[in-house]
């Protein structure tokens, strides 16, 4: 029995519900600074960070596991130290099925 940060075992719940086969794909992660602060790192090989163009450059990470990666299907949002953009996201996120009848988490 060992004891985790809250952090940690947030991230590690957000992970399995990610895994999920119905409801995985729903799930838009925002975050209003870097997801390595977090510990969300581990998401970037299977979540990515959305960007409709894909990643446009090599990034200076791209050598490690948990490399930093974009893609057009991302489920990651990266709205850099902009709690007004994030809170614009959030917003998106939340009324995408009245816009796009895509009910998202």
């Amino acid at each position: 029995q060992q004891s985790i940060a809250t952090t940690m075992a947030f991230v590690r719940l957000l992970k399995d519900l990610l895994r999920d086969k119905e409801i995985g794909k729903r799930f838009v992660l925002i975050a209003p600074d870097e997801y390595r602060t977090f510990g969300m790192d581990s998401f970037f090989p299977s979540a990515k960070i959305y960007n409709p163009l894909g990643q446009q450059y090599e990034s200076v990470d791209r050598d490690l596991l948990l490399a930093y990666k974009e893609a057009p299907n991302g489920q990651m949002l990266h709205d850099g130290i902009s709690e007004a953009g994030c809170t614009a996201s959030l917003i998106a996120a939340g009324s995408a099925y009245a816009t796009h009848g895509e009910p998202l988490i």
